[in-house]
């Protein structure tokens, strides 16, 4: 069985849509395809799931096991244990691999309070005789989502459009402006989503705008679904 371990190189590169897209891509090519977060990062505010192992659950009918608890795997990272972290994962990673012919292990994200992960992606690629990809973003470049949602699809499209014409007002030269457009999961519980995408070397530059009601901004986001 392959084993595919997919990297961040820094934050906000868009590792679950990476992760998603491969499994997608060899599922197409008929393989039977599994996929594994060893360990939790949640964005705050979250309750529910891990995100990236719900997404897959969801679009793709996996059932991935959950993956270790951020908490848990500091407590075992503080008190020296990182060999028994790497047991405990490369059980859970056994279940994955189940009826699998390649696996899709997503690493961690290295943030301010995570400055441990590349060192802790470095041990499970290796734990897991896994092939290693990297996933970048260009050098300088900082991703920012703008993103709203509503009950009724025409008023979210047009408080969208119009957020979009703004912003298309005062677009500086070096700032890509993605949008607006359907969210990738256009519907979530009842609301209807869409997003704007903002790229460039300082994109924060151009949200002296009004949001209408139910938007927000995410600097960096992990992913763009």
């Amino acid at each position: 069985m392959q084993t595919f371990f997919i990297a961040p190189t820094d934050f906000g590169v868009g590792l679950t849509s990476i992760s998603l897209g491969l499994v997608r891509t060899l599922e197409r090519a008929g393989l039977k395809v599994g996929f594994f977060k060893p360990i939790a990062q949640p964005h705050p505010g979250d309750t529910g799931p891990e995100r990236s192992t719900e997404l897959v659950a969801r679009t793709h009918g996996l059932k991935p096991p959950q993956p270790l608890g951020l908490a848990h795997v500091e407590r075992m990272l503080g008190d020296g244990q990182l060999d028994e972290l790497l047991e405990e994962i490369i059980t859970l990673y056994q279940q994955a691999a189940i009826g699998k012919d390649v696996l899709v292990v997503e690493g961690m994200v290295p943030t301010r309070s995570a400055s441990y992960a590349a060192r802790v992606n470095l041990h499970l690629a290796k734990s897991l005789d896994a092939e290693v990809i990297l996933v970048s973003a260009p050098e300088n470049e900082v991703l920012t989502e703008l993103s709203g949602r509503g009950v009724g699809m025409d008023v979210v499209q047009s408080a969208a459009q119009a957020l979009g014409a703004a912003l298309h007002a005062q677009r500086a030269a070096d700032v890509d402006i993605i949008g607006p457009v359907p969210c990738f999961y256009q519907r979530v519980n009842g609301m209807h989503r869409w997003q704007i995408v903002l790229r460039g070397a300082q994109p924060a530059a151009l949200l002296d705008v009004a949001l209408p009601a139910g938007w927000r901004v995410e600097v960096d986001p992990v992913s763009l679904l």
